[in-house]
């Protein structure tokens, strides 16, 4: 199958299917992450705020990446000229992570929170924008030279012969990845979880893809691809990530209760466990069952004196620490 048409006209003004999938992905996006604001109870808004700042330093850092390891010569015109192609994939993350990253900082935000929130919808846009790469002919694999194997779309024919069509296998595995990191993200309650497992993911999808790859970037003087390499690290990045972020739950989760923990639990099994079909509706009625009232409310007391108790407690110990470096 041999490519043949990667745009139309609009009243003159050429449009790129490249383009359309492009906006298409970042669209999606957008909806999985205003999804996901709702079921975790985000601030809606935040989202709003990070499609511009997301979109320029994607942008931004997907050109920069390009052109730094193209091996080509760049003038300063030619570089602003990001509509005659030339944008990596790995460079539009590391732009984007670092748009999130002063975004969060400036808005006191988590920085994980939103990674973890911003993972599924990001696999989701790379699975869209891979099919756009077959539309402007990049992305491609290697020749096959095998007749049995020039068949779409395991491969596609370019102006030179047929090759890999390494851009469909990416886009499938990411589609794979996506359903995985949703339904991980909204069954789990994981901090760090959801950006560890993507790490993983992608860093192996993209490790084994690169084998494949027909026109990828290297490091200059070297022949050794940049994405393949930055792929293994992003691996090993994921692993220690998982690793350090899994810790501190099991450790969160391990930690033991104070007394007012307790009681808060135990009122929440109380609560949780009442029938309020029983609910006494009028006097003689509460009169008659003042037993189950009373002990909740008794409940509830003791939970007060527990907690000033503790609060007491640890004034206390504040001042004592302070004293004992003043006497030092």
């Amino acid at each position: 199958m041999n490519l043949v048409i990667n745009s139309f006209n609009i009243f003159g003004l050429e449009v790129q299917f490249y383009g359309i999938l492009l906006t298409l992905a970042f669209v999606c996006a957008v909806f999985v992450c205003l999804h996901f604001c709702k079921v975790k109870g985000y601030d809606k808004n935040i989202i709003f705020d990070l499609v511009i700042i997301c979109a320029v330093c994607a942008l931004v850092g997907a050109r920069i990446y390009y052109v730094a390891f193209s091996g080509e010569s760049w003038s300063f015109i030619r570089i602003l000229q990001v509509w005659n192609g030339g944008l990596a994939i790995y460079g539009g993350i590391i732009g984007g992570a670092i748009g999130i990253i002063v975004y969060c900082k400036i808005k006191h935000l988590s920085v994980v929170q939103i990674f973890d929130m911003v993972a599924p919808a990001l696999i989701l846009g790379q699975c869209i924008g891979r099919i756009g790469c077959y539309f402007a002919g990049c992305c491609y694999g290697e020749m096959v030279t095998n007749p049995a194997m020039q068949w779409f779309p395991f491969a596609v024919e370019m102006a030179d012969g047929w090759h890999y069509s390494t851009f469909f296998y990416e886009s499938f595995l990411c589609l794979l990845g996506f359903i995985a990191l949703f339904i991980l993200y909204k069954k789990t309650n994981i901090k760090g979880l959801s950006t560890g497992c993507y790490f993983v993911y992608y860093g192996i999808v993209r490790c084994i893809l690169e084998i494949f790859r027909g026109d990828s970037l290297y490091i200059p003087g070297t022949g050794i691809k940049v994405s393949w390499l930055l792929s293994i690290l992003v691996i090993v990045l994921g692993i220690v990530w998982l690793t350090i972020f899994i810790n501190k739950h099991k450790k969160t989760n391990s930690t033991p209760k104070n007394k007012s923990e307790n009681k808060i639990d135990a009122v929440e099994i109380e609560l949780k466990n009442f029938d309020y079909q029983d609910v006494p509706q009028t006097v003689n009625e509460v009169n008659e069952d003042k037993t189950g009232w009373q002990e909740l409310y008794k409940t509830l007391e003791e939970l007060e004196d527990n907690m000033e108790e503790e609060q007491i407690e640890k004034e206390q110990q504040i001042e004592t620490n302070e004293i004992q470096k003043d006497d030092k």
